[in-house]
């Protein structure tokens, strides 16, 4: 979380000063108007309200302000009352609003220096994410160029095993550029430096153009491939490119996680939204597990038997660039019966 944000967050409602002086200078006159004029018991129920309003008010403006009004309190004892019980009893209340100041000063400067560290910490991992996101595509993008080049055979002929090596480098090389984009896109969201262009976006033929770039990795899990969109679905104002991402990851996450069966995707038009739906028969999500399913490098699996592959950044990257588009992205899931990811973005 970036400067900005957390000060949105933590920033305190400020009131006008002329009321805070008005408010605590009726609660005093009140105070001793019912002592002079024999109301005891209603004196003994206002007796602390002066420290009180002064705690208040050290919260709200600040220590110089609360302790003229806590002087103005001690003043008003001594000029109107000679009682040493009285006297005692104000003295006691002043010293105990000069501890509960020093205890929330303390605090508060603890929680300014935790705060100052966490976003100094924050900046420099985003920095350093982002160098060496820029640092590992360059030679990355090199691999993947070069291992074209040979495979196309312009330097000469190859053997089935050579073209069997260098297909594997090419394709780590670009799974690895694949998730080297996605924490370069995550470090962008995170510190709001991400783009989203506000153009036209016909959702049908962004959808059609996801759903045939991932056509070949569906056949080759032999999964079923079930598509109905409706021509109607009509049009968004955002990002093709980014809602491109949004949908293949979605259908990638599909993907790896179901083994047999249907992989759907069906597009339609709800009032004033438009609704992407894709639902698999996969593995399912459990219920406890739904809630970090959008967290960054968060997975259902983890550790060293964990069965699939990623860093746990597609969903998180996804959830951020619908929000960005002003939608909404919900889950329905059943273990070992498939998973429903429903996205929402508001029609033009």
């Amino acid at each position: 979380m970036n400067d900005h944000r957390f000060a949105n967050l933590t920033k305190k409602k400020r009131f006008p000063l002329f009321i805070l002086i008005l408010s605590s200078v009726l609660v005093i006159l009140i105070s001793y108007y019912a002592l002079f004029a024999g109301w005891t018991t209603i004196f003994q129920n206002l007796y602390y309200f002066p420290i009180i309003i002064a705690c208040f008010f050290f919260l709200k403006r600040g220590f110089l302000f609360s302790l003229l009004l806590v002087c103005s309190y001690l003043g008003m004892v001594l000029i109107f009352t000679r009682d040493p019980d009285i006297i005692t009893g104000a003295i006691i209340r002043v010293v105990i609003f000069i501890g509960i100041a020093g205890v929330i000063t303390s605090l508060s400067v603890c929680l300014n220096s935790a705060k100052e560290q966490a976003l100094k910490s924050d900046k420099l991992k985003t920095i350093f994410l982002e160098t060496m996101s820029h640092e590992l595509r360059t030679p990355l993008n090199s691999i993947i160029g070069f291992t074209g080049i040979l495979l196309l055979e312009l330097t000469g002929p190859l053997n089935p095993e050579q073209k069997k090596q260098l297909g594997l480098i090419q394709s780590s090389a670009r799974h690895l550029l694949c998730q080297i984009n996605d924490i370069l896109d995550i470090s962008k969201i995170e510190t709001e430096e991400l783009i989203i262009l506000q153009n036209p976006v016909d959702i049908p033929n962004v959808v059609n153009s996801s759903v045939r770039a991932m056509i070949p990795d569906i056949e080759k899990k032999g999964l079923l491939l079930e598509v109905d969109i409706a021509p109607d679905a009509g049009v968004i104002q955002g990002d093709s490119k980014r809602l491109e991402q949004v949908i293949m990851n979605l259908l990638s996450n599909a993907i790896k996680f179901t083994d047999t069966g249907t992989i759907s995707v069906q597009v339609t038009r709800d009032k004033n939204e438009v609704v992407i739906q894709i639902r698999d028969t996969g593995i399912g999500i459990a219920e406890n597990d739904r809630t970090s399913l959008f967290m960054p490098f968060q997975q259902v699996e983890s550790g060293s038997t964990r069965r699939y592959d990623g860093a746990g950044l597609g969903l998180p990257i996804a959830g951020k660039l619908i929000e960005l588009h002003k939608g909404r992205i919900e889950v329905s899931s059943s273990v070992g019966e498939g998973s429903e990811f429903r996205v929402y973005l508001p029609a033009t």
